[in-house]
């Protein structure tokens, strides 16, 4: 295991031992998951993959470096603030902690408690309270070199164990912005037909709705732990949110935005419409969304980083243009560059991350970036592994493989700042979490993870 040493109030860590030097490299045997035309996922045959580990870089020599509180690297100082904020040094992009100091946020998504019925068994067979789950769980994650929860983190729990251990373990507060002011509107609207989704930013109910909900963090605003505001997952910035908001009843604010859109452009509802069209209307769309919940937030927390929402590979998969999808236009970036402090991006359908696509994004946006979902699933778990996204992986050692195949690239970004692993526990019989229905940790995954985790600022350095 790693060497901690404390003193002063700041430990160094030593140069982890590896699991031994690779002079070939290590396969894994993999499921990929891809899409149809269609946009229905399917699993691949078993395929052998190369897997790119830490203890197989060449010319690599680890080096030690203090870390402070927040799991930040001491060796560097900028201004202090009390809250974390990015900045870019020499070409590279860093978070900063509320004590100044680099970061790279590694967050664990969904450290909670939303449980089923056998979660929930398992709980009252184990744990006492729920604050000593939050003991077990954020304590395991520390160990193993995570600095911080992702989205879906009971918060109250972390802040109770912050209080309680007088330690600093972040946390992502996720709102669910948009998402959840559409589940208060009547279905008769046609928001929620399915197939398409369209989001009703142009109600002023919508604009009163963020005021709510944003003065509601007002408790939130001095935590120095709180790393950031994440608006809302997964949303469908879809090329043809023109086309869908046409569709709607004509008195709807949605039909009229778009109508008076395209009247000040000297354009009818009739069409027909070009590709580039379509981008800058759903630009427009963008533009209403995240202008209203930043403004909202900042009106009472100026302090805290804005995430945005979690931008992902959508379902409607178009093969004759690349860039019909979020994560490969420029205008979804430019715009949400413009409010955004830290880019979201959920990442799936790659073993290795493509240095073109992640970097495009900070170069259309002008933006840090994080991958705030990937994983793989064991098949050696027993479990169906049917849900999520996540490529399936023969054992919990090929799972631990894939996190420094994954990881060491992005590390090798100069624009990525964090990566959020999903999920904490098992669920819906797939096997994404660090811990089984029980509570019980994969140690081998754990391990491989902590491997790198705990050489993070090394690595960075290296590659950099």
């Amino acid at each position: 295991m790693k060497i901690v040493i404390l003193g002063l109030g700041a430990a160094l860590i030593l140069p982890f031992p590896t699991f031994g030097d690779q002079s070939e490299p290590r396969m894994a045997q993999v499921r990929p998951k891809d899409m149809n035309r269609t946009g229905e996922r399917y699993y691949e045959d078993w395929q052998t993959l190369e897997v790119r580990t830490v203890d197989g870089l060449e010319d690599y020599e680890p080096r030690g470096i203090p870390l402070g509180r927040y799991g930040d690297r001491t060796d560097m100082q900028f201004e202090a603030t009390g809250f974390y904020y990015t900045k870019q040094v020499d070409g590279k992009w860093w978070i900063l902690s509320p004590d100044g100091h680099p970061l790279i946020h590694i967050a664990m998504n969904s450290v909670n408690l939303r449980v089923s019925d056998r979660i929930k068994k398992s709980f009252d067979g184990k744990y006492s309270s729920l604050e000593a789950w939050a003991d077990d769980a954020v304590s395991l994650l520390k160990r193993y070199g995570y600095n911080g929860a992702g989205c879906w983190a009971d918060v109250d729990q972390i802040r109770a164990y912050n209080e309680r251990h007088n330690t600093h373990f972040s946390y992502v507060y996720h709102l669910s912005m948009v998402a959840d002011y559409r589940d208060t509107l009547d279905r008769s609207r046609g928001y929620h037909e399915s197939g398409q989704e369209l989001f009703p930013v142009f109600d002023k109910e919508f604009e009163a709705y963020c005021v709510y909900r944003a003065s509601k963090l007002v408790a939130y605003r001095d935590d120095p732990n709180l790393f950031g505001y994440s608006f809302d997952n997964e949303l469908t910035w879809a090329r043809d949110l023109l086309d869908t908001y046409l569709t709607l009843p004509e008195k709807d604010s949605g039909y009229q935005a778009a109508m008076n859109w395209l009247t000040a452009r000297g354009l009818t509802p009739v069409g027909p419409f070009t590709d580039g069209i379509r981008d800058q209307f759903r630009a427009f769309v963008m533009d209403r969304y995240f202008s209203a919940i930043s403004k909202a937030i900042r009106e009472v927390d100026p302090n805290h980083m804005l995430l945005g929402s979690r931008f992902y590979w959508n379902n409607r998969i178009y093969f004759d243009d690349n860039q019909s999808g979020m994560l490969t236009n420029p205008l979804v970036f430019q715009t949400a560059g413009k409010y955004v402090d830290i880019l979201q991006c959920n990442y799936y359908f790659r073993w290795t991350p493509v240095p073109e696509e992640i970097d495009a994004w900070t170069e259309w946006s002008g933006r840090p970036f994080m991958i705030t979902e990937w994983y793989v699933k064991g098949d050696d778990t027993g479990m169906r592994n049917r849900r999520g996204a996540g490529w399936i992986v023969g054992t919990q050692e090929e799972r631990g493989m894939f996190y420094q195949n994954f990881a060491l690239q992005l590390l090798e970004s100069p624009n990525c700042v964090g990566f959020h692993w999903f999920r904490y526990q098992d669920k819906e019989g797939s096997n994404r979490g660090v811990v089984d229905y029980d509570f019980n940790p994969y140690p081998v995954v754990l391990e491989w993870m902590d491997e790198l985790n705990s050489q993070v600022y090394s690595l960075r350095d290296h590659f950099q």
